[in-house]
């Protein structure tokens, strides 16, 4: 009798090794196939399996966190986030026109407000800001736009210099803001505010659904107006799952150099061949994921080299916006803007839009735009 008890036990012990085994190794297996998935798509470095277990265990936590509501979780990013998420939603019933800015691009925002007041789109616009005293200023100039303040350093609230550690830290943030927007399906147009608009591009844009994943402006260089580079600021996303191929690849880059100047402080040079832009144009001039994409006529998206041309070829463009670059500095841009009659504040301390000026620019035939 005794020895029957004794095989039995020894049965028993031994069934419940084999399924405590087999229970790790399909475990383990399922969270090699995840891994890989993530490698593939992420391009990041392979992680042991210790690892593979923490970030598995972070993510079931912050996962029961969105579902049930209870945020406290969460990184203040994946707050952000979430909110950014949450009022894009609310708005995908059209395209969403995203921007993030910092304090030193607020008086080019008020300006662009006024600018498109009269053309309905700006219930489309979430401005993504960084402070909330920024957001209550633009807010008092167009109470139809959503704007999402981003939790970010002091010094990110400044005015950024290009290709500079801060400048490229801001942008990590806006590649993941539009990333996201991408994956929940989301039709986005990034765009910034020192662009003159003279008509609404959106119904253009949107003329080219099922035919383009995006749709970009030329980025042209001291020789050229028309080049094979494209501008990476203004451009328009249809989430298609190319698109989002493709901004997964972007953000990989872009998380991989936000690596690699992690210790540097904010005001050291990054070299001009490793930014968002760069890495944007790369991944364009290889139709990267198979991408479909139209860069549109310069006569009509110009940029900065429109206001040094002859006047008979400006007058016989007839462009949806202009882009007031190719000159540094944003103080420099508003002189020019000024001297354009492109400007369309009043003089003073409040912020008032001028509507006269507004007026004028309503017909792309008045000597204001023209000169």
């Amino acid at each position: 009798m005794n020895r029957n008890y004794f095989v039995f036990a020894l049965f028993i012990t031994f069934m419940i090794s084999f399924c405590v085994i087999e229970y790790k190794s399909v475990e383990y297996d399922s969270l090699h196939i995840q891994t890989v998935q993530t490698i593939l798509s992420r391009n990041c470095s392979y992680q042991s399996p210790r690892e593979i277990l923490k970030i598995k265990n972070e993510t079931e936590t912050n996962s029961l966190a969105f579902l049930s509501g209870n945020d406290k979780n969460l990184t203040q990013e994946q707050k952000d986030l979430e909110s950014i998420l949450t009022i894009a939603k609310s708005m995908s019933k059209e395209a969403v026109l995203v921007t993030v800015i910092n304090d030193g691009y607020l008086p080019l925002a008020y300006n662009w407000l006024c600018n498109t007041k009269h053309m309905g789109i700006q219930h489309q616009v979430l401005v993504i800001a960084t402070n909330q005293e920024a957001k209550e200023k633009l807010l008092s100039v167009s109470p139809d736009i959503k704007v999402v303040v981003l939790t970010v350093d002091k010094y990110l609230q400044k005015d950024q210099k290009y290709s500079h550690v801060g400048y490229i830290r801001l942008l990590v943030r806006r590649t993941e803001i539009l990333l996201a927007l991408l994956e929940n399906r989301i039709e986005t147009f990034l765009f910034e505010f020192d662009f003159l608009w003279l008509q609404n591009p959106l119904s253009l844009f949107k003329s080219y659904s099922g035919k383009y994943d995006m749709l970009f402006v030329h980025n042209s260089n001291k020789h050229s107006m028309v080049t094979n580079s494209v501008n990476g600021g203004f451009f328009y996303m249809f989430p298609t799952n190319t698109t989002v191929k493709l901004f997964q690849e972007l953000y990989s880059r872009m998380l991989k150099l936000a690596d690699r100047i992690k210790t540097w402080p904010p005001e050291k040079k990054v070299s001009e061949g490793e930014n968002d832009q760069v890495y944007l144009n790369d991944l364009f001039s290889k139709r990267y994921g198979g991408l479909k994409a139209l860069i549109l006529p310069h006569t009509v998206f110009p940029d900065g080299k429109w206001y040094s041309l002859p006047e008979s070829k400006r007058k016989s463009w007839k462009p949806y916006v202009i882009h007031n670059n190719w000159i540094i500095g944003n103080g420099n841009k508003i002189a020019r803007a000024k001297e354009w009659g492109h400007w369309f504040l009043n003089n003073g301390s409040e912020i008032k839009c001028n509507f006269e000026a507004i007026r004028n620019i309503n017909s792309v035939k008045t000597k204001e735009i023209f000169r």
